[in-house]
């Protein structure tokens, strides 16, 4: 995997790698590059047009175990937190909840 995030960096420096985990929802697209200059909301956003949800549903978006504010910037999450791993990829946990009754 470690050879994997160097080649996409070479080929997308300015992009961070994302793997989207969920066992609640089916997504047609689990895999994203996201510019590193992006905030969070827009990248949820995005996620989001993959999903198909209820109207008592919401989504719980944990970002390597830790819920982010949807201001805060990719790049630096991924800097701070992501660098630090093996495998330097972001993975995001989905979560169904249920907002009513």
């Amino acid at each position: 995997m470690k050879g994997e995030y160097t080649y996409i960096k070479s080929k997308h420096p300015n992009r961070v790698p994302v793997i989207i985990i969920t066992k609640d929802f089916e997504l047609t697209k689990k895999k994203f590059l996201v510019d590193e200059n992006e905030c969070f909301s827009t990248l949820f956003f995005e996620i989001r047009k993959h999903i198909k949800l209820n109207m008592k549903d919401s989504v719980l978006f944990l970002v390597e175990h830790e819920i982010v504010i949807p201001s805060q910037n990719i790049g630096e999450f991924h800097r701070r937190i992501c660098m630090k791993k093996d495998d330097k990829f972001m993975y995001i946990l989905l979560q169904k909840n249920q907002t009513f009754g």
